[in-house]
């Protein structure tokens, strides 16, 4: 017997000492209870799961976690670091939550490194994530959402790769809040493309709000400073943000001020000769000078029927020629370039006030401005109720390439032909584009680099904006049947004021 006795000892020893292995003791209890299991997908592969996204867009990382025991004892460390040539760089904690999102502010391959554990087990994976440059070319839209506020969208330029992988698509909404968490786009303004040639060649992206200006860079839309226009003036408050040159300048409809950006050394100021001056709008119009594109800017005031532009050579403004009493100024624009004797000729569109007789107004200017009351000659345009008469403050765009003129009336987009002789516009219904009653054209310019029209259109029903690219050559009446875009991408923004292309900028 005892021979069995030492036996059933050694047994009962092995047991406990093989339970222990997925045992604990509980010393309170004097009760044993087993470790819970815990698992990540992919974590005992040999090598990182791979994430791909733009610049722009939230990194989202579900890790898919198995856990036997209470998921609420769990705690998650995911820490980013970057990943070049191989080389993991220093770890940063950004977020203790069981899902990651997470916002890159740069392009580039990254590492994230996930820990979690509920203090006595515990799991680590690593992930490898590649950010591409969204920023680099594509379309910046300035836009209003459904509820007021500001939404600055960029659409961007597909490489010859994205296509060939069956890319569609790559928009990202709000991308000045996106890309700078701390930056609102409550009483966004406008953004625009501001260069200088001296003393060296910079081109800058700049978005105005209705009480900064931010400088961002070009490539990942992080702000690089913030001009401040209270500095300037403390009750200014911008309604309006037009590039000028070497000093773009915002306004302010309510007290009349300007404020001027300093493009080179990135500061606020007020220039003397805007002071006093009045605007209800800024109509922009595109010429050919000498091999390149250059912008007029009108100064129009409706209350006084004076469309004004800045004399290159005293930088004062002088009137694009002086309407008679009775007539109202619907818009405003300039010929597609210089002619042989250095003479402009800007067409101005005014109404009757009495009649409604329409008439179409040109002024030669001289290449100072210098322009007489007898270079400023008006022809009555035959018109009904069925002309495409444009709304006032209507920008004429022009296709150098095509000479033509684009303009926008209602959910249509119209071609007028300045050149002939007998001076007239198209009937409602000789439209080169109709957009359907269900759209309203809020925007229209061009990209003169590929000679392509640029429409953005607001959605009644899903109070969304539209934007579409046309090939110019393509967009003309005798062809409404046939015209389609190069492009479309719809519901991309909010209400769209403004489009512009931002080129590769280094």
């Amino acid at each position: 017997m005892k021979r069995k006795n030492i036996f059933t000892a050694i047994a009962l020893a092995l047991s406990l000492s093989l339970g222990m292995v997925s045992c604990i003791s509980d010393d309170s209890t004097e009760a044993t209870r087993e470790l819970p299991t815990l698992t990540i997908q992919n974590a005992n592969g040999s090598e990182m799961p791979e994430y791909n996204l733009y610049l722009g867009n939230d990194c989202v990382i579900d890790p898919q976690v198995s856990y036997s025991g209470d998921a609420a004892n769990l705690q998650y460390k995911w820490q980013v670091g970057t990943y070049i040539n191989g080389a993991k760089g220093k770890l940063e904690e950004v977020s203790t939550e069981p899902t990651l999102n997470y916002q890159f502010t740069s392009g580039g391959t990254y590492y994230v490194h996930l820990a979690v554990t509920d203090g006595q087990v515990g799991k680590v994976i690593e992930y490898k994530v590649n950010v591409n440059r969204t920023f680099e070319k594509g379309y910046l839209i300035t836009s209003t959402d459904a509820d007021g506020k500001g939404n600055l969208s960029f659409v961007k330029t597909l490489t010859s790769e994205e296509v060939a992988a069956g890319q569609k698509e790559i928009v990202i909404e709000h991308c000045l809040n996106k890309m700078n968490p701390d930056v609102s786009e409550d009483h966004l303004v406008n953004a625009v493309l501001a260069s200088i040639t001296w003393p060296k060649s910079l081109t800058r992206v700049m978005v105005s709000t209705d009480d900064h200006c931010y400088v961002i860079d070009p490539n990942n839309f992080t702000v690089i400073t913030a001009i401040n226009y209270g500095e300037t003036s403390s009750t200014f408050r911008a309604s309006s943000f037009t590039p000028d040159s070497y000093a773009p300048y915002a306004y302010d409809k309510t007290t009349g001020e300007f404020v001027h950006v300093n493009v080179q050394y990135m500061f606020s100021y007020s220039k003397d000769t805007f002071k006093g001056l009045r605007a209800d709008a800024f109509i922009a119009s595109k010429m050919s000078m000498w091999g390149s594109v250059s912008t007029n800017t009108y100064l129009v005031d409706y209350n006084t029927n004076v469309a004004k532009a800045q004399n290159m050579n005293t930088g004062e403004f002088d009137a694009v020629g002086n309407l008679p009493e009775g007539q109202e100024l619907l818009t405003v624009f300039c010929n597609y370039g210089y002619d042989a004797n250095y003479n402009l000729p800007v067409y101005t569109f005014s109404k009757d006030k009495s009649t409604g007789e329409v008439y179409i107004w040109e002024f030669i200017a001289g290449n100072s401005w210098a322009g007489t009351t007898d270079k400023f000659q008006s022809q009555k345009i035959e018109a009904d109720a069925n002309t495409a008469v444009p709304a006032k403050g209507t920008p004429f765009v022009v296709s150098f390439n095509q000479k033509r003129y684009f303009y926008a009336l209602g959910n249509r987009i119209y071609v007028y032909l300045p050149d002939v002789a007998t001076k007239s516009l198209p009937q409602k219904d000789q439209y080169a584009i109709d957009f359907g009653s269900n759209e309203e054209v809020t925007f229209v310019d061009l990209n003169a680099t590929t000679d392509q029209l640029l429409v953005g259109t607001y959605d009644k029903s899903t109070k969304r904006g539209n934007f579409y690219i046309y090939n110019c050559k393509d967009v003309r009446t005798d062809n409404s049947a046939n015209v389609k875009p190069v492009e479309v991408h719809k519901g991309c923004a909010g209400r769209i004021s403004s489009i512009i292309f931002k080129p590769s900028v280094q």
